[in-house]
């Protein structure tokens, strides 16, 4: 924008401004991006996760060695939208991307480790991320759903006294 390379003072003499230089990339950062490049495809995932857990805890000043669970969400875990520019800093400056490279919105657009990881992936080498498997308990809580719809639909024909046999019959089972 043409405002952002000349200062206009008040007087109306206009001043140019040096031409912002490229972040550099930290020691750090370009390590880290090393190791991401020599891994295997499948194995960069894990590797992303791990720092987005690390800075996840710098962030919210937690124990280095606690373990959270990948699919939590970061807003359970007490992010807000000032904590997620945070995150997003720390993570653009991890990975040696330049400021703003990652929207500001990051933590609601990926709400978990895993989700993060994966867009992670994505932006540094264009490229989506297959999605995670569904997991045993969200199948578990599926056939509950569906077992409950069923009990709801087959109670809602019966008469009081059938419904009233139907509960003895069952706490007697109990």
């Amino acid at each position: 924008y043409p405002w952002e390379r000349q200062r206009y003072p008040l007087d109306g003499s206009a001043v140019a401004m040096p031409a912002a230089a490229p972040p550099e990339e930290s020691a750090a950062a370009a390590d880290f991006r090393r190791r991401l490049d020599a891994v295997p495809v499948a194995e960069r995932g894990e590797l992303l996760v791990e720092l987005a857990r690390r800075e996840v805890l710098r962030v919210l000043r937690l124990e280095p060695a606690r373990q959270l669970d990948r699919r939590v969400g970061l807003v359970v875990l007490g992010f807000d939208s000032l904590t997620g520019l945070e995150l997003r800093n720390r993570l653009e400056r991890e990975l040696g991307l330049a400021p703003a490279t990652l929207p500001a919105t990051l933590i609601f657009d990926c709400p978990t480790l895993e989700e993060l990881a994966g867009h992670l992936e994505a932006r540094i080498f264009g490229m989506e991320r297959e999605a995670p498997p569904a997991a045993p308990v969200a199948a578990r809580e599926a056939a509950v759903a569906a077992a409950e719809s069923r009990a709801i639909a087959a109670v809602a024909g019966l008469g009081e006294a059938e419904m009233e046999a139907l509960l003895l019959k069952r706490l007697e089972e109990i």
